[in-house]
C-alpha cells in the first residue's frame, strides 16, 4: 500500500479574502509547525518518542550525528522544507505535502508509524490536535488578521491623505479672464 496523502485544512476568518493573504496566514502556519518539529514536539504539543535502536545503529543516523533521545525528523531536511501551502480556497487553506512525493511518504511514515508497522515511532507532526495547539493556531490566525486589517486601514488612511495633498498641492486654475475674448 502506497503513502496516504499528508495534508491538513486550515479554516480561515471570513477577513482575510485576497489569496496573497491566505498565502501569507499559509506560511506563518507552515513556519510555526517546521519550529515545534524542530524542537522534538508532535501535533499535539508533546515530546517525539526516541529513535529506536536499530535506527540509532544505521549509517545513516551516525552520519546525521543525530541524537537517540532528541528526534527532530530532519535527516536530510528535506521532508520539513518540502511542507508547503498545497492549495487556497475561499474558506480554507490545505497545508501539507504534494501527494506522490518522497517527501510526503516519510511524513506519512512519521504520521503513523511506518503505516501502523510500529506505531511506537509514530511522531505526529502535522496539524494542531491538542486544545493548547489549537489555541496556537488561533493566535497565529489572530495575530495575522490584525496585521492584515491594519494594512488595510493604514492603505485607506494613505489613500485618503494622499488625495488630500494633492488637492491641497494642485495649483488653483486661473480665472478667465473675458476681455481676452474676440
Amino acid at each position: 500500500m502506497g503513502a496516504k496523502w499528508q495534508r491538513f485544512d486550515v479554516v480561515l476568518p471570513k477577513t482575510i479574502k485576497s489569496t496573497k493573504d491566505k498565502l501569507a496566514l499559509g506560511e506563518k502556519i507552515v513556519e510555526y509547525v517546521r519550529r515545534r518539529t524542530e524542537k522534538n514536539l508532535n501535533n499535539e504539543g508533546g515530546k517525539f518518542p526516541k529513535y529506536s535502536d536499530k535506527y540509532a545503529e544505521s549509517l545513516d543516523f551516525k552520519i546525521a550525528a543525530k541524537s537517540q533521545n532528541d528526534p527532530n525528523l530532519k535527516l536530510t531536511g528535506d521532508m520539513l522544507a518540502d511542507l508547503e501551502v498545497v492549495s487556497v480556497r475561499s474558506d480554507k487553506i490545505l497545508i501539507g505535502y504534494k501527494n506522490g512525493t518522497l517527501s510526503n511518504a516519510k511524513a506519512d511514515g512519521h504520521q503513523t508509524g511506518w503505516q501502523g508497522k510500529n506505531k511506537d515511532a509514530a511522531r505526529p507532526f502535522l496539524g494542531f490536535e491538542s486544545s493548547s495547539e489549537k489555541k496556537k493556531l488561533k493566535d497565529i490566525i489572530k495575530d495575522y488578521e490584525k496585521d492584515v486589517l491594519a494594512g488595510e486601514t493604514s492603505q485607506r488612511a494613505y489613500a485618503y491623505l494622499s488625495a488630500r495633498d494633492l488637492k491641497a498641492k494642485a495649483p488653483k486654475p486661473k480665472p478667465i479672464d473675458r476681455d481676452d475674448e474676440d
